[in-house]
């Protein structure tokens, strides 16, 4: 049964409202983590990320590939665009045409020390998934805000998400909290 909105008689909202928890990832330990079963009926992701660090300082520290339901693995073609940068007393940025995976955080903070929580945003449009984020370093340079906008160039349902570390590992209870919506 349907909720229907008395200002808009001609629709009826057939899915939840709101985000929904897919699950709590505990990345620790691993120099490439993989979340599968993503609904494909989702038309929004919210990823946040609490306490990430890696154990080796490399340039990125880490980057991000999606996978779609139609594929057995995740996508490393050239099929991402993205930009990030961040602000500390100064700024900086790095970008790609296409590359083969999302650079999430800007390439001139390669320290093993720095611990970021954040937040991404995915949202399905006629041109891929679109996606923008946002970071802070809360223990070795507080004050440091990241942020990254690309596009994952596939308009098709997503159902898996890669996160993959330059060298080293994930540390210090490096989490990944998935939120999802819905969308008709």
């Amino acid at each position: 049964m349907g909720i229907n909105f008395t200002h808009q008689s001609s629709y009826t909202q057939t899915s939840p409202a709101g985000l929904l928890l897919h699950g709590v990832f505990d990345m620790d330990g691993s120099s490439s983590y993989t979340v599968s079963n993503l609904p494909t009926d989702a038309k929004f992701f919210r990823f946040s990320f609490k306490q990430v660090a890696t154990n080796y300082s490399n340039n990125p520290r880490w980057n991000m590939r999606f996978g779609s339901a139609s594929a057995s693995s995740v996508d490393s073609g050239n099929n991402y665009r993205w930009c990030s940068g961040y602000y500390d007393s100064g700024n900086s940025g790095a970008g790609s045409n296409a590359a083969s995976s999302l650079e999430i955080l800007n390439r001139s903070h390669t320290s093993s020390n720095h611990r970021e929580h954040g937040v991404m945003d995915l949202a399905r449009s006629s041109q891929g998934w679109t996606i923008r984020g946002q970071f802070g370093d809360h223990y070795y340079s507080p004050g440091i805000n990241y942020n990254m906008t690309g596009v994952w160039m596939f308009d098709t349902a997503m159902s898996k998400v890669q996160l993959i570390v330059n060298g080293g590992q994930f540390r210090y209870d490096s989490e990944l909290i998935v939120h999802y919506m819905m969308g008709n």
